[in-house]
């Protein structure tokens, strides 16, 4: 079975990856190598935490900021919404380039079977002007035969907002 530990590694990592990738774009905006060098962090991202080169290859990922193509099933897919600028999905601005400075995890439950744990709750993105975008997630972990874990469902979606 997952630990909460292991979990909370992988969150980390994760937040750190996006973090990372936000510095790189915004700071180092004019610099000429500075697509190279995010889109090897996103690259890491995905290759590392993401389940799409392990096991099946297959990764239920529904991300936030979507309208048209909704779910990403592949690697091509998830690196579009993290770093934008691929033709295949034209509405995909980059998630991850956007000017985070802090993430926060917050998990509500977790339910676990075998090898598998899925975790919802909600994560808070903390951009440099100081407004938190709140969004919540369910997102699935297996853990592999080299007791690495991997997410193989990714959903995240914005807070219900009853305007009526």
């Amino acid at each position: 079975m997952i630990d909460i530990k292991q979990i909370e590694k992988a969150q980390k990592q994760w937040s750190d990856y996006i973090l990372k990738i936000s510095s790189c774009f915004n700071n180092n905006h004019n610099n000429a190598s500075n697509k190279e060098t995010y889109t090897k962090i996103a690259n890491e991202l995905v290759d590392n935490l993401y389940g799409y080169n392990c096991l099946d290859k297959k990764v239920l990922f529904k991300p936030t900021k979507v309208m048209h193509k909704k779910f990403r099933t592949t690697k091509k897919g998830a690196l579009s919404y993290f770093i934008g600028s691929d033709d295949e999905f034209p509405e995909d601005k980059g998630f991850a380039l956007s000017p985070w400075v802090a993430i926060k995890f917050n998990n509500h439950d977790i339910y676990q079977l075998n090898d598998l744990t899925i975790v919802t709750g909600e994560y808070f993105f903390t951009d440099n002007k100081k407004t938190t975008t709140n969004v919540e997630y369910s997102i699935g972990y297996i853990a592999t035969r080299s007791s690495e874990i991997k997410i193989i469902l990714h959903h995240s979606s914005m807070p219900y907002n009853d305007n009526s």
